[in-house]
């Protein structure tokens, strides 16, 4: 009841971070149950949702197809490709960090196969600046760091611009 009523605030511009973790010692049918009650809300206001994702895509897949207008942004993802590929069908964003520092990352083959319009970077809490991410990013993907914060900001605005 409370996050529903925090949510209705002007300045709440998206939901979460709100997921499903398998390593953590909460009860998956718990968080299953909160998080299917967080998705709804996010549904019925419209607002984007930030999610928390380990070791659970196949329940987040399954959830998507309930609420298929859901703005969606995976935070810190770590998985390969292949599964970012099936999330491709709905409005679903893909934020990369400290995994593109990283010399050996099953999300560095996402980040450089999945389309720039669908990727955001982060440095979550590690004490890691946001320039290297940027730099490293851009030295991936072959672009100027210029370009990839111009691509990166409208992806922001294509969120955002309405909330």
């Amino acid at each position: 009841d409370k996050l529903s009523e925090l949510i209705k605030k002007p300045n709440i511009v998206a939901i979460g971070e709100i997921g499903l973790d398998k390593a953590k010692s909460v009860d998956f049918n718990v968080q299953t149950m909160v998080f299917k009650k967080q998705l709804e809300l996010a549904a019925n206001i419209k607002k984007p949702v930030i999610l928390h994702c380990v070791k659970s895509f196949q329940e987040f897949y399954l959830e998507f197809a309930n609420y298929p207008n859901n703005t969606y942004i995976f935070h810190d993802y770590a998985a390969n490709f292949k599964i970012a590929t099936q999330f491709l069908k709905y409005d679903v964003f893909f934020s990369f960090g400290k995994s593109l520092l990283m010399s050996k990352s099953k999300a560095l083959d996402a980040f450089m196969n999945l389309p720039l319009e669908r990727i955001f970077l982060e440095t979550d809490n590690y004490e890691i600046d946001i320039k290297a991410i940027y730099k490293k990013a851009a030295d991936l993907r072959g672009l100027s760091i210029q370009i990839l914060k111009n691509k990166i900001f409208d992806n922001f605005e294509q969120i955002f611009k309405n909330k």
